[in-house]
This record gives structure tokens, C-alpha cells and sequence, in this order.
């Protein structure tokens, strides 16, 4: 069995998780809870969807996981943006942010083509 080397898409939403899973860390720590849970999940979720993508059962299947994958980005940018603009709540570092930007616009880039090769 070959062992095939992570995208780097793969290997982006990796790295975007451990800096969430840092990040809520310094959330739970500053007793924001609720807004620590939605950061982890929303982030985590990029790269499980992302991991699950690998055996997606056809194309529209792979299409769906790179659209929730996009969705909780989105989500994921929502909470951050309230984290800097908020006074009381840690800014996330500059790394979190980049890394999603990143993963953002290669889902949609990834999900634009499919679309375009499916509809075509």
C-alpha cells in the first residue's frame, strides 16, 4: 500500500486546527466558554470534513464535505472577527486568522471548479 502525501489543503486545515485548539485554550482560560466551544467545533470541523473529503463516496459527495468545510471557515471567520473587535474577549493571533483566509479561499476555489466540472 503507497502512501499518498496530504494535500495542501489537508495540511492547512491540520495547522489551522492545532492553532483552535490553542486558541480555545486561551478562551476557556478567560472563562469564555460558549464562545471557546463554537471556536473549537467550528474550526475542527474544517479539517475533519477536509479528512473525510479523502473517501468521499463520489463527486458530489467530496462537493458536500468542501461546502460544509466552507460554511464552518465562514463561521469560524464570524467568531474570530467578534474576538478582535470585542474589548473583553483575547484576540486570536495573527496565525489563526491567516491560516483560515488561507483554507477559505482554497475551499473556494476547490468547490468553484467542482461545481463548474459537475454542472458541465
Amino acid at each position: 500500500m503507497t502512501h499518498q502525501r496530504p494535500s495542501a489543503l489537508h495540511t492547512k486545515s491540520f495547522d489551522l486546527a492545532l492553532q483552535v485548539v490553542s486558541f480555545a485554550k486561551v478562551l476557556r482560560q478567560s472563562h469564555n466558554y460558549e464562545i471557546s466551544s463554537q471556536v473549537l467545533r467550528s474550526g475542527t470541523s474544517i479539517m475533519a470534513n477536509i479528512l473525510e473529503s479523502k473517501y468521499a463516496e463520489s463527486r458530489r459527495d467530496f462537493l458536500h464535505k468542501m461546502n460544509i468545510s466552507l460554511k464552518e471557515s465562514t463561521e469560524l471567520n464570524g467568531w474570530l472577527k467578534l474576538c478582535i473587535e470585542h474589548p473583553e474577549l483575547p484576540a486570536p493571533i495573527e496565525e489563526v486568522r491567516l491560516l483560515n483566509d488561507e483554507c477559505r479561499a482554497m475551499l473556494v476555489s476547490t468547490t468553484r471548479t467542482l461545481k463548474k466540472t459537475l454542472n458541465s
